[in-house]
């Protein structure tokens, strides 16, 4: 995650040049699933940006610019998770997005960030957050889970050397 915000800090920096000199806050905003049935993945994911973004600024920040991470807690909503990334962009006027947490909001958001030219990286598990589609290709929208054929695959070749041949799948629906 550290890595993450470092190079959105660094991709914003090369978007507003001008920031690097006016020793101003470089904003990212970060929206994820704080309530509702997506909340423990998004808590977690909210704390560790935090932290990272902490550490960064507790070593200089960014060219001696701090880091500010702006919060949004979309509730697992897509209708809430256009509306804070709207906020991001024109309100606040971040220069990167993280987030958010479900694929359903990734889907709704991402010709929103893709047409404001934000750099997102979404912290979705679904592929098509990432994939064109009838829309064209995406240029700034990134995620940080595996793919999932990737993940499938790389399970299913460990269960065949493993000589397993049933598996369970357990998942919550609250």
């Amino acid at each position: 995650m550290k890595k993450l915000l470092l190079i959105l800090a660094l991709v914003g920096l090369v978007a507003h040049p001008g920031l690097a000199e006016k020793k101003e806050p470089i904003k990212i905003g970060a929206f994820f699933a704080l309530s509702g049935p997506a909340a423990f993945i998004g808590t977690p994911t909210k704390l560790v940006a935090q932290m990272a973004v902490d550490q960064i600024n507790k070593e200089g920040g960014i060219n001696g610019q701090p880091i500010q991470l702006v919060f949004g807690d979309t509730e697992g909503d897509p209708t809430k998770a256009v509306a804070i990334a709207k906020k991001f962009i024109y309100v606040d006027k971040v220069v990167a997005i993280i987030g958010p947490t479900r694929t359903g909001t990734g889907m709704a958001v991402k010709r929103l960030v893709e047409q404001a030219h934000v750099p997102t990286i979404m912290t979705v598990g679904g592929d098509p957050v990432i994939m064109g589609g009838k829309f064209g290709s995406y240029h700034y929208v990134f995620k940080t889970p595996q793919r999932s054929s990737i993940a499938v695959k790389r399970i299913y070749m460990y269960l065949q050397k493993k000589g397993i041949k049933k598996v369970a799948i357990l998942t919550s629906s609250d």
